[in-house]
């Protein structure tokens, strides 16, 4: 299953039953880099409404709120154009 990076913290993938969001973590002895499943979806656009919820839930002041979600639109906004030009395989 390939996971496509959202942004730097976040990624996305689907198989035949649903769509997974990752939380990106280091493995604390090694360095090592992996995903860990974190909220299962039925399709993307839930998937990615979910994130940006989650994200503006956590994010505490208005203006932190205002700036994750700008963020957000911005990392989606860039998935759809990688999935779009054929640029994930």
């Amino acid at each position: 299953m390939k996971i496509i990076d959202i942004n730097p913290d976040w990624g996305i993938s689907s198989d035949s039953v649903c769509v997974t969001i990752y939380k990106k973590s280091t493995k604390k002895k090694t360095g090592e880099k992996y995903y860990k499943s974190k909220w299962y979806y039925n399709n993307f656009v839930q998937a990615l409404q979910g994130l940006t919820d989650r994200s503006i839930i956590v994010s505490g002041s208005f203006e932190s709120m205002v700036a994750e979600v700008e963020e957000l639109k911005t990392d989606i906004a860039a998935l759809f154009k990688k999935v779009k030009g054929g640029v994930v395989a």
